[in-house]
């Protein structure tokens, strides 16, 4: 066989989409494997299951952050467990669990709103102005102009 052995390899498909879900960006991942953007490209192009996957653990990083930022703006409770060590071996001992809240906050509520209903809340709103509004440049200097 003559040639260059190829750099890519098949387990490298499943890597990838351990690598998206992790939030690593493609050229993070052709970083890590010590290859240029342009050679990544090329993989992508040449293989397309390496694409796919590529996509399939970037969708469920995306879909996790979604997960956290509607919890974050909603408010949400957990349980906190307080541990102390008892006797002579220095065993851990549960001594408490209690029930904590997080309040909604209201930077993720905005963030949400702006890109799910931006008909709503959008902070530039557009405007259509109508009538028959006909101003020259030459009627206002001349409307302007002090009496002699």
């Amino acid at each position: 066989m003559r040639g260059r052995k190829p750099l890519f390899k098949k387990h490298m498909v499943e890597e990838a989409e351990k690598l998206a879900e992790l939030g690593l960006t493609n050229d993070e991942i052709a970083d890590f494997w010590g290859r240029s953007r342009r050679a990544f490209q090329y993989w992508l192009k040449k293989y397309p299951e390496l694409l796919h996957t590529l996509k399939r653990g970037k969708l469920k990083a995306d879909k996790e952050v979604e997960k956290k930022l509607y919890q974050r703006a909603l408010g949400y409770e957990y349980k906190e467990k307080t541990y102390e060590r008892r006797g002579t071996k220095g065993k851990m001992v549960l001594m408490k669990t209690v029930t904590k809240e997080v309040p909604p906050a209201t930077c993720a509520q905005i963030f949400w709103l702006k890109n799910r209903r931006p008909d709503l809340w959008r902070d530039k709103h557009e405007q259509e102005l109508t009538g028959g509004l006909d101003v020259t440049l030459k009627k206002i200097l001349t409307d302007k102009r002090p009496e002699e």
